[in-house]
């Protein structure tokens, strides 16, 4: 069977499953693959996360839609509730209209721009002796319990309940700041507990390892500025290995830029705020230093 062309708007995901629906199991692109077996020509609406090669959509479709020469972007929606405002289910991040025409060249898209002043930025910043925000972001896996290496879960306030305490131990004390109840908690754990990491004496920013839906430019609900002897759960990915009060302050300050959100924008379609994510994002000097 072929067609001359096909307009659609394919299934997007498969429902989440009761309250489960921090991992909704993308299908869109299955039925954009099978679009483009039966027609030369396809215009379709479907989630854009792909295009930031950065939804659970396997890497090879990524990657092959992203190199395609036929494939292009019509349209582009940062927030998909500009279209389905009243969307019976959740839909994170952007929307995108494409069009795939095998008997035209549109020139690969390989790396996605939503807008052209964010290409125009990204390409002066990048002439610029680039050096990514990326390198200072650590994986929310970093915080790990001594002798068994575990990781410190995000149910670690209750599967380790023994082990912490509500108030300060002594001097040498670690704090962990974690989720508990859908609430921001703080506990103390004895430093022989706790494996050694590259800040752990050093102040640095906490995000959340998971924000928001992906919407482009969208701001941080959480930032928590933490002391030297603070670590985190998986909860929150850390940010930076600093010296000074001022420097964290500092860094605090530029994630909550919109020059660093756009940025982060590039990569960013989903909730994920992995260290990848801020890969086009440049690192600044943190310093109180003044340079002319």
């Amino acid at each position: 069977m072929h067609f001359d062309a096909i307009v659609g708007n394919p299934p997007y995901q498969v429902e989440s499953i009761g309250d489960n629906d921090t991992f909704i199991k993308p299908i869109y692109h299955l039925f954009m693959n099978d679009t483009y077996k039966l027609t030369k020509i396809a215009a379709l609406i479907h989630p854009a996360r792909f295009l930031f090669d950065a939804d659970a959509t396997l890497a090879d479709f990524n990657y092959k839609m992203l190199n395609n020469p036929h494939f292009k972007v019509i349209k582009y929606f940062a927030d998909y509730r500009t279209l389905f405002a009243g969307a019976s289910i959740k839909i994170r991040g952007s929307i995108a209209m494409t069009l795939y025409d095998e008997n035209q060249n549109f020139g690969a898209i390989k790396t996605f721009m939503p807008f052209n002043e964010l290409k125009s930025i990204h390409d002066k910043v990048i002439k610029a002796g680039f050096k990514s925000f990326s390198e200072i972001v650590y994986s929310r896996a970093m915080y790990r319990f001594a002798e068994t290496n575990v990781v410190i879960g995000t149910n670690a306030f209750d599967v380790f309940k023994n082990y912490f305490r509500d108030e300060k131990l002594d001097e040498d004390s670690i704090q962990v700041i974690g989720r508990k109840n859908n609430e921001h908690v703080c506990k103390w754990i004895q430093r022989k507990y706790i494996c050694s990491a590259d800040n752990l004496d050093k102040y640095k920013v906490f995000i959340a390892s998971s924000s928001g839906d992906g919407v482009f430019g969208e701001a941080f609900n959480t930032l928590i500025v933490a002391a030297p002897q603070t670590v985190c759960t998986e909860t929150f990915t850390s940010v930076g290995a600093f010296d000074t009060a001022y420097e964290v302050e500092a860094c605090k300050k530029y994630i909550k830029t919109k020059f660093a959100r756009a940025l982060l924008g590039i990569l960013k379609a989903t909730h994920h705020n992995a260290a990848d994510t801020w890969s086009k994002v440049p690192l600044q000097d943190f310093t109180d230093k003044i340079r002319y």
